[in-house]
């Protein structure tokens, strides 16, 4: 139904459907397909991130723990510093000594040796 009115000096066409619309509550649905398709490229995004960016990085540093735990006396390291040199003690879980010139001797964290450059060989028994 549309109706005329005056309001102060304009004139106002009323459509009383769609006021009564606009001040229903609205229908409460159950999520649809369309709400839950919505959802599909964020879970698509994540689980690209996961394939190309975490799982390489942990397998980095499960290789670099490896390395480190793997280190004795004889190996040529480089550390993360660029400083390379000679392991000449393996003092414990968290450090090592290393032998940077002769008679230059220093103690590293583990963490911090970026690669073995010259692994030694087991002594044969």
């Amino acid at each position: 139904e549309i109706s005329l009115g005056l309001v102060g000096s304009e004139m106002c066409i009323r459509d009383s459907t769609r006021a009564e619309a606009l001040h229903e509550k609205p229908k409460r649905t159950r999520p649809t397909m369309e709400a839950i398709g919505s959802f599909i490229p964020l879970i698509a995004i994540i689980a690209i991130m996961y394939f190309l960016m975490i799982r390489p990085q942990m397998q980095q540093r499960k290789a670099h723990e490896a390395m480190v735990q793997a280190l004795r006396r004889g190996d040529e390291i480089v550390t993360a510093g660029g400083l390379f040199g000679k392991v000449t003690k393996v003092k414990d879980e968290h450090e090592v000594e290393v032998q940077l010139a002769e008679g230059v001797k220093v103690r590293v964290v583990r963490s911090t040796i970026a690669r073995v450059v010259n692994k030694t060989e087991p002594a044969s028994e």
